[in-house]
């Protein structure tokens, strides 16, 4: 069962989700800049999910077609993660 994010670090934790987005919409938008690449990227993404925990590293994994981020509320991993995932592609 997850574990109850601290009430005094919430905001901490929902700063750093929104940059988690931001950094993966960025990161998918460099490597969609050709047609290729879009259509590549399209046929491998159906999804992308962004979770959080209160302790460990960042991460940042790819399978079945699901990017799942896992985030901190100090320390973020979706775009540098996600380039990482997409380069062994």
């Amino acid at each position: 069962m997850p574990s109850k994010l601290p009430a005094d670090k919430a905001d901490e934790y929902k700063n750093n989700i929104i940059r988690e987005f931001e950094d993966l919409a960025k990161t998918a938008k460099e490597f969609c800049g050709d047609a290729a690449s879009k259509k590549l990227f399209c046929s491998k993404v159906k999804k992308v999910q962004i979770f959080t925990k209160t302790s460990g590293d960042p991460e940042t994994k790819f399978a079945g077609g699901v990017f799942t981020v896992t985030t901190t509320n100090q320390m973020s991993s979706g775009g540098y993660g996600m380039k990482s995932e997409m380069e062994k592609w």
